[in-house]
């Protein structure tokens, strides 16, 4: 069902968004961690416009990031496009507690920062097998105007997760509208039991048996 209802809305969906991979557009001379934290830091940049292209900000908008983090994705949209995201409700979810940092080189979670930009910013602890976005939208923006999705680096089955959650939510509030917009990453952690579209990978002549073998090729 999540992947016949997906492939509906592909269908539905005119043009194509393209940006410039990160990789080519880093500059010469930097070192192994600059060139890291400068991947990521055009990676957030690149989901950020993709989302205002879809037009999926503001207007009063239910925003979940899922996989958070310390949150330096939705600080990145936030500084990106600070008017329109003004009036959108911001949820932090993540199965981990909120970084708090590391002496030397530790992550802080962008939270504060983060209130200056949106109505309001709420951040929880659950895992995606178990969230109900519907619920967790009813409860925290019960007005907002639809719902919109995103991650960047959801890692394995997590991705399949978030497009089950998505799906579900999707059907349950048929009248709004959803946009998703997930960056995948370790392909190697993905598992049959969990992917959503089997079927079409029994269609292309895999099974369980090939599946490990597959999932490591990126």
């Amino acid at each position: 069902e999540a992947a016949s209802l997906l492939e509906a809305s592909l269908e539905r969906r005119s043009g194509t968004l393209w940006h410039a991979p990160a990789s080519s557009a880093l500059p010469d001379g930097l070192g192994v961690n600059e060139r890291k934290r400068e991947r990521h830091r055009l990676q957030r940049r690149a989901i950020a416009e993709q989302l205002a292209e879809l037009g999926a900000l503001g207007r009063g908008r239910c925003i979940v990031e899922l996989g958070a983090g310390n949150g330096e994705l939705s600080l990145a949209l936030a500084e990106a496009h600070r008017d329109a995201v003004r009036s959108d409700t911001l949820v932090l979810l993540d199965q981990g507690s909120k970084p708090k940092g590391r002496s030397g080189h530790g992550r802080l979670a962008a939270d504060t920062a983060l209130e200056g930009h949106f109505a309001s910013v709420t951040r929880l602890k659950v895992g995606l097998e178990h969230v109900d976005l519907a619920a967790l939208r009813e409860e925290v923006a019960p007005s907002s105007s639809g719902l919109v999705v995103l991650a960047k680096h959801l890692c394995g089955a997590a991705s399949d997760y978030a497009l089950r959650a998505s799906v579900a939510a999707s059907v349950a509030a048929s009248a709004d509208p959803l946009e998703l917009l997930l960056a995948t990453c370790c392909h190697h952690r993905c598992s049959w039991r969990d992917f959503v579209n089997r079927p079409s990978l029994r269609s292309a002549g895999l099974a369980d048996g090939a599946w490990g073998p597959r999932c490591g090729i990126e």
